[in-house]
């Protein structure tokens, strides 16, 4: 911590320099969502253009908000969301899943696993109103592991590409492979109110 001090004392050599970062740090929220734009943009151009799989959808619903669920069982069935930058969690909604029937399901079940698998790391299951929560660790130049919002906002904006790459990798454990669709489509099927 001191330094720290240290270093500050030296790089803000200048009242100018200061006044820059004060202002700077005024603008602290708008400058992530601005940065995190970029991801938006990409990952909307990504799932709504570039990648679109049949019998799926893709709902970018903020900056840090992106939900894949099957067409045919709409945006509030059972769905993956990526929510945050770090989590990756299936969710639907209780008016229209019986979430008993999906617990059941997804706890007796052995043919259910594989759609467990493709999360890779769970964090919990049937926990704040999510049927699973798991999350993923980024593989970014120079920060690894799961960093706060702020900090990945650089990311987002300086490795749109590469942050969009590994989301597609995630994503298409369950998008692109029949088994883990088909499992979807019947949990969703049998677990409709």
């Amino acid at each position: 911590m001191q330094r720290l001090l240290v270093e500050t004392k030296a790089m803000f050599d200048t009242f100018e320099k200061w006044d820059v970062f004060l202002e700077l740090c005024k603008l602290k929220r708008e400058i992530v969502e601005d940065w995190y734009s970029a991801l938006f943009v990409g990952m909307k151009n990504r799932f709504l253009k570039d990648d679109i799989v049949a019998g799926w959808s893709f709902n970018a619903k903020t900056y840090n908000t992106y939900v894949w669920y099957l067409s045919k069982y709409g945006p509030l069935s059972i769905g993956i969301w990526f929510e945050g930058c770090f989590q990756l969690n299936m969710w639907a909604d209780a008016n229209t899943c019986n979430l008993d029937k999906t617990k059941e399901l997804l706890n007796t079940d052995p043919c259910f696993q594989p759609i467990l698998t493709a999360f890779g790391n769970i964090d919990g299951r049937f926990v704040d109103g999510y049927i699973v929560k798991g999350n993923l660790s980024w593989e970014l130049e120079g920060y690894y592991g799961r960093p706060e919002e702020e900090r990945l906002a650089y990311y987002t904006y300086k490795e749109t590409d590469h942050m969009i790459a590994q989301v597609s990798t995630i994503i298409d454990r369950f998008r692109k492979d029949e088994r883990v669709t088909a499992l979807l489509e019947k949990l969703n099927e049998e677990a409709k109110k």
